[in-house]
């Protein structure tokens, strides 16, 4: 089985894999629209349950508020807030219907590594309250982006990756988002993200890591701590509670099968491990998901 692949065995529980697919107003694996265009585009339901977007979005909003539930952390949206979601989260939109603004769609190979690298992980802050006057300046910015979804002009596809990339370096210059104290050390911190993010089912030990990276244990202790103020034991003992809670809460996969998929050495195992992240056995967070799926309202 592939690991970060939910397995489905119930289909209305399975969050749904979305690709990205070049449309008319799409080029260069990036698509620009307001939200209002965005709800008028999208099929009845496409914004009802959970998903799992192979893109990243980043979501400006100009009107209205938004609740967006990422990876099980509620976001609150207000006017002149940026949120970005990178491809692979779980996501569980909150009612569109009562905001105005604006939608970027694109997948991580229509960036270049520069840019790339100036975004910040998955595990850092992508939630951003922008001051009035870099508001002004980001809806200018997204509405030219946005106008070249109707060019018929062979430079579209440079024009969308150059102006994507000018918002957001701008975001990144001008957002109180810290820069990183020790450059190096950052570096170090982002590629043992990287590493973590393919292997954490089949490596838990630092050791492993460090030497991959062909830096010491202790090196990469000092990037961890100063990047994220974690160890990196706790860093991907974190990574694999979220794979957990994720199966758990979106597939009906055995307590035993899911401790063999993260790879430990059985379920009691597992089970102790999961207790003294989340404060709630396995089968009690997975009760407690059901029970609050039952609850929360529908958008469809």
């Amino acid at each position: 089985m592939e690991i970060g692949k939910i397995p489905v065995k119930n289909g209305n529980r399975t969050p749904r894999e979305v690709e990205f697919h070049d449309t008319r107003g799409s080029a260069g694996g990036i698509e620009a629209l307001p939200l209002s265009t965005l709800r008028r585009q999208a099929p009845a339901g496409e914004f009802s349950g959970a998903q799992r977007p192979q893109f990243a979005i980043l979501l400006f909003l100009t009107e209205g508020s938004l609740t967006q539930l990422i990876d099980f952390h509620p976001f609150a949206l207000a006017p002149d807030s940026v949120l970005l979601i990178h491809p692979g989260q779980l996501l569980q939109w909150g009612n569109l219907d009562a905001v105005e603004g604006h939608c970027v769609l694109f997948r991580p190979d229509a960036l270049s590594s520069e840019v790339f690298a100036t975004l910040p992980t998955p595990y850092e802050n992508n939630h951003w309250k922008l001051s009035p006057a870099l508001a002004g300046a980001f809806t200018t910015q997204l509405k030219l982006l946005e106008s070249y979804r109707a060019s018929a002009n062979p430079a579209r596809a440079g024009l969308l990756h150059h102006q994507l990339s000018a918002i957001l370096l701008h975001l990144s210059l001008n957002s109180e988002y810290p820069a990183p104290s020790e450059p190096s050390s950052y570096r170090h911190y982002r590629a043992f993200q990287a590493l973590l993010e393919t292997n954490f089912a089949r490596h838990r030990g630092v050791g492993w890591y460090a030497a991959e990276l062909g830096i010491s244990i202790r090196t990469l202790r000092n990037a961890c701590q100063l990047s994220a103020a974690k160890s990196p034991k706790d860093i991907i003992d974190l990574r694999v509670h979220l794979e957990a809670k994720r199966y758990l809460t979106h597939s009906e996969i055995s307590i035993v099968e899911l401790s063999q998929i993260l790879n430990f050495r059985d379920s009691s195992n597992f089970s102790s491990f999961f207790k003294h992240l989340e404060q709630l056995s396995p089968r009690e967070f997975r009760g407690r998901q059901k029970l609050a799926a039952l609850k929360a309202p529908s958008n469809e």
